[in-house]
């Protein structure tokens, strides 16, 4: 018999929908019958058990609630904490691997999915920058900030950009790639008003008048922003920003000065866009 020596490769991202990680490990020498293989996050406290998992990826979407779970413990989110795979029997320790630094996600979201919710966020939600907005991914009851098919792991990507503020917020993600937020107002089942390509004086004016209580989605060809009750809600330079239609000094941000809004239609229950049952622009 020889003594078990554990071999850690590096950690790297993953597809979350395939556990988030991707963390391969080696044993050599007799493993004893009954042993148990652990994966110990920040220490030898919190531990994921992996035995019987496969060697060449110990990860999946099974086992990611608990590695979250363990790393919310810590309270590690967005830094990284060092990782070893252990060998044990009992409460014996009989081999420890190298350890290896695992890039710890940002914290999730865990308020309503409301604007004073998002308002009141700790620490704030940044903005990335245009283009570079991240969206959520429902994890463990507890929504994830994502970029792509990974998880976010960059404390100052925590946030999102004009585009994707509206898609977390409502769960609609469709291609924006090369489009205007027409296709975004189309799949939110947004319905006209007869607020197409205005200036600014007839956005106020309609803000002040018919549009002052209800839900808007309000675009231009360069920003993309949403409305309650006339009061403009959006991320831009700063993060999440608010302010009275009638003062916000957003309308600068529209090529030629022309914006497009169009009336949203909320499911309470699920915080959800919905698809009106009468037609458009006879609501």
């Amino acid at each position: 018999m020889t003594a078990p020596v554990i071999v850690l490769d590096p950690i790297a991202l993953g597809n979350y929908r395939h556990g988030a990680y991707i963390i391969k490990y080696a044993i050599k020498g007799t493993v004893p019958p009954g042993a148990r293989v652990f994966l110990a996050i920040g220490g030898d406290r919190h531990l994921l058990e992996i035995t019987g998992r496969s060697k060449r990826d110990v990860m999946g979407a099974d086992n990611l609630p608990q590695l979250l779970r363990l790393i919310g413990q810590l309270n590690a989110w967005g830094t990284p904490v060092d990782c070893t795979v252990q060998l044990r029997m009992g409460a014996q320790l009989l081999a420890r691997s190298n350890a290896q630094p695992l890039a710890c996600p940002v914290k999730p979201y865990t308020g309503p999915l409301t604007f004073d919710g998002i308002a009141r966020e700790i620490p704030p939600l940044t903005y990335p920058g245009n283009g570079h907005g991240r969206t959520w991914v429902e994890i463990d009851g507890k929504r994830y900030f994502r970029h792509g098919s990974k998880l976010e792991t960059d404390n100052a990507k925590r946030g999102f950009d004009c585009t994707t503020f509206p898609m977390a917020m409502f769960d609609v993600y469709p291609n924006m790639a090369g489009k205007y937020g027409t296709a975004l107002a189309d799949a939110l089942y947004a319905t006209k008003c007869d607020m197409e390509v205005k200036k600014e004086a007839d956005v106020k004016a309609f803000f002040e008048g018919a549009g002052k209580q209800g839900l808007y989605f309000m675009w231009s060809a360069g920003h993309v922003v949403l409305v309650e009750n006339a009061t403009i809600h959006e991320f831009t330079y700063g993060g999440y920003k608010r302010a009275p239609a009638a003062e916000w000094e957003g309308y600068r941000k529209a090529p030629q000065g022309l914006w497009w809004i169009r009336r949203l239609h909320l499911d309470m229950a699920t915080r959800t866009c919905i698809q009106p049952l009468v037609p458009a622009g006879m609501d």
